[in-house]
C-alpha cells in the first residue's frame, strides 16, 4: 500500500527534458516544464495562424490590448510570431471609463507597461472623449440590452474604425477556446442559426469598411492561458472587470468547465467540430449576400444593414437622456 502511495505521489518529469513537469496537459497526459510548456502553447497558436491563414507577410494587424490576459499573452505570441513572418503589430488599448477599482486606468496602464516592454507604441482611445460617452454611463442609464452585450458592440464599432483610419488589413482579438465554445453554446441555446453560421476564427473582408477579424488562440483553453502568463512572468489586470458578473455566458461556461472536468478535451472537441462540420451546414450562399449588401449609417458611415448602426443608436440614447 505505501510502495503504491509512493509511485502515486512521485512528480513527473518533462516529455522534453529532465525538469520536473510544471503541468500535465489533460487531454493528452503530456507533462510539461515551464519552458517547454510556453514553447508548446507558441507552436500551436504559430499552426493555427497558419492553418487559417489569419497572417500573411506584410500585413498590419490592428490588435486589441485590454490588459488582461488573454490579449497580454496574445500581444507577446504575436511579438514572437514576428520573427518568422515579417508583419506589422498596431497595439490598441479602448479606454471604456470604467471608474470603479480605476479598472479602466489599470487596465491602460498594464497594456501600455507590455507593450513598451516590446518595443511597440500603444494607441488609446478614449471613449469618452472620442464619442461622448463611457460605459458607465450606458450601464446608469438601465437599457435593456445587456451590458456587456453593449461593451462588446463598443468595442468591435471601434476596432473596426481604427483599423480602416490606420489602414490596418485584420484585426486580432484575444478569444480564447473557451470564449468560443460558449458563444457556440449560447447561440445553440437561443437557435440563433444567423450568428452560428457566422462563428469564425477568421472573418474575412466583404466590404473595405468592415475590416477582417481574427482570433489565434481560440484554440487554446482559457486556464493553458493563465499558466502562460504566469510562467512567463507577464504583468495583467487580475481583478475581474465590474460588469463581469452581469454576463450572460458565466453560467455557460461553469457548465462547460465541468464538462471539461468529466471528460478532459471536451471543449476543444466540440469547437473543432462545429466548424468542421456543422457550420459548413449551417452556412449558405444567401447569407454570405446579405454580408455583402450591406449598406452605410448616415451618421458615421460606418457598415450597417440598417439606416442607422447600432453604436449610433446606442449613443444617441445615452448622450440625448
Amino acid at each position: 500500500m505505501l510502495l503504491r502511495l509512493e509511485v502515486k505521489m512521485r512528480r513527473k518529469f518533462c516529455r522534453f527534458c529532465s525538469e520536473f513537469a510544471a503541468t500535465t496537459i489533460k487531454y493528452s497526459g503530456l507533462p510539461l516544464c515551464k519552458k517547454h510548456f510556453v514553447e508548446y502553447l507558441e507552436k500551436r497558436v504559430f499552426k493555427t495562424v497558419k492553418k487559417y491563414r489569419m497572417i500573411q507577410e506584410g500585413e498590419r494587424i490592428l490588435l486589441g490590448v485590454s490588459g488582461g490576459k488573454d490579449s497580454i499573452a496574445l500581444l507577446h505570441i504575436l511579438k514572437d510570431l514576428q520573427k518568422e513572418l515579417k508583419f506589422e503589430i498596431i497595439p490598441l488599448f479602448i479606454d471604456l471609463g470604467i471608474q470603479l477599482n480605476k479598472y479602466s486606468q489599470l487596465s491602460g496602464e498594464i497594456a501600455r507597461k507590455n507593450c513598451e516592454k516590446l518595443g511597440l507604441d500603444l494607441i488609446t482611445v478614449k471613449i469618452k472623449n472620442e464619442y461622448g460617452f463611457s460605459l458607465d454611463d450606458v450601464f446608469s442609464k438601465r437599457l435593456k440590452r445587456p451590458i456587456c452585450s453593449v461593451c462588446g458592440l463598443i468595442k468591435r464599432y471601434v476596432l473596426n474604425r481604427k483599423a480602416i483610419e490606420l489602414s490596418a488589413d485584420k484585426v486580432a482579438t484575444g478569444h480564447n477556446l473557451n470564449d468560443e465554445a460558449s458563444f457556440i453554446l449560447q447561440n445553440f441555446v437561443n437557435m440563433d442559426i444567423k450568428l452560428l453560421s457566422r462563428l469564425s476564427p477568421i472573418q474575412p473582408t466583404f466590404n473595405k469598411l468592415l475590416i477582417g477579424r481574427v482570433k489565434p488562440l481560440f484554440e487554446i483553453y482559457e486556464d493553458e492561458i493563465s499558466l502562460y502568463v504566469t510562467f512567463k512572468n507577464l504583468e495583467y489586470i487580475d481583478i475581474a472587470c465590474p460588469y463581469a458578473k452581469e454576463a450572460s455566458t458565466l453560467q455557460l461556461k461553469n457548465i462547460l468547465i465541468q464538462l471539461e472536468s468529466i471528460r478532459p478535451g471536451a471543449i476543444l472537441t466540440m469547437v473543432r467540430g462545429f466548424h468542421k462540420k456543422l457550420k459548413p451546414i449551417l452556412q449558405n450562399k444567401q447569407k454570405i449576400e446579405e454580408e455583402k449588401e450591406l449598406t452605410t449609417c448616415k451618421l458615421c458611415g460606418m457598415p450597417t444593414s440598417t439606416e442607422i448602426c447600432s453604436f449610433c443608436r446606442l449613443k444617441s440614447k445615452i448622450i440625448k437622456n
